[in-house]
């Protein structure tokens, strides 16, 4: 299924210092009234979409800073107190480019997956 309007690009940028990446999309012509942005999975992540104006829209994912102290022991049966790490399943199997964008028309929940989103590098 095809996305109702012409999206004119895709992009991501990689916030090392903040462990953040901002998602943006940016639309041809401003986005239809009927047509509601939701949500973005990128990343085994998903983040909710915010309007910069009619025409860009951006999501916001964090990266998992937290800390977990591990038991490192010469002796490896004290280390079984190791938790392994938990990894979240996705709603969506993708490849490191691509997206999926989650928006409502007539209240009605579509789903569009976005291919080749470029990686936008901090200069």
């Amino acid at each position: 299924m095809e996305f109702p309007q012409e999206i004119q690009s895709v992009s991501y940028q990689k916030n090392i210092e903040k462990s953040t990446i901002q998602f943006c999309i940016e639309f041809q012509i401003p986005l239809a009234k009927t047509i509601h942005l939701k949500k973005v999975y990128f990343h085994n992540q998903q983040a909710v979409i915010e309007a910069i104006n009619t025409n860009k829209f951006v999501a916001h994912f964090t990266a998992n800073s937290k800390k977990v102290d591990l038991i490192l022991d010469s002796h490896s049966t004290k280390e079984y107190a190791n938790k392994p790490p938990v990894i979240a399943k996705s709603k969506f199997e993708l490849k490191s480019n691509e997206a999926v964008l989650e928006y409502q028309i007539n209240n009605k929940t579509n789903y569009f997956k976005i291919t080749n989103v470029i990686e936008r590098v901090v200069r």
